[in-house]
């Protein structure tokens, strides 16, 4: 037997098993249950909860949740009541957000709703459209306007929270 052949040779065999074998183990561990590490991929529809949906074709949204205590302060201005949330994306035909009870509302009593442009883009205007959710759930449609800034909210008081078995249909905002 000629054993001339060095130590080389099982290390190359070791280093070619290793790297056919590594993607393998990525290639694994990575398709494993994604669909439950991957967030956002789906929206559940929640108990207690009003679905939103945005359709922003031209490019991205802020939806603004405020809370108020009662109508007043939220007609007051565009940005009355105590800022509750800020919720961003990019573009898109159709994205879903179950908006759900606040935690600690405390006195509040309403949710004020509106979708404004996202950052770089100043000319995007967001109209509401009517739905059976608008009408089941006492929820009010407005148009706010301050100094150059126009633009529809929904008011949704914070009962209609407790009302609801999961969202079946949708408020709408739609870029124009």
């Amino acid at each position: 037997m000629n054993r001339n052949r060095g130590f080389a040779v099982p290390i190359v065999l070791v280093f070619t098993l290793v790297f056919l074998i590594l993607p393998l183990i990525f290639w694994y561990s990575f398709n494993v249950n994604s669909a439950e590490t991957v967030k956002g991929t789906s929206v559940k529809s929640e108990e207690n909860s009003v679905l939103v949906k945005i359709v922003s074709p031209s490019g991205p949204w802020d939806l603004q949740q405020y809370l108020c205590k009662d109508k007043n302060e939220c007609t007051a201005s565009v940005f009355s009541g105590k800022r509750y949330a800020t919720i961003s994306g990019g573009k898109t035909q159709g994205h879903y957000l179950p908006l759900t009870s606040p935690k600690s509302s405390g006195d509040y009593k309403f949710l004020k709703v509106f979708v404004t442009a996202g950052s770089g883009l100043t000319t995007a205007d967001f109209k509401v459209l009517d739905s059976q959710v608008l009408l089941g759930h006492s929820i009010e449609k407005m148009t706010l306007a301050e100094e150059s800034l126009s633009l529809e909210a929904v008011l949704i008081p914070l009962e209609s929270f407790v009302n609801t078995t999961g969202a079946t249909e949708s408020i709408d905002f739609i870029a124009k």
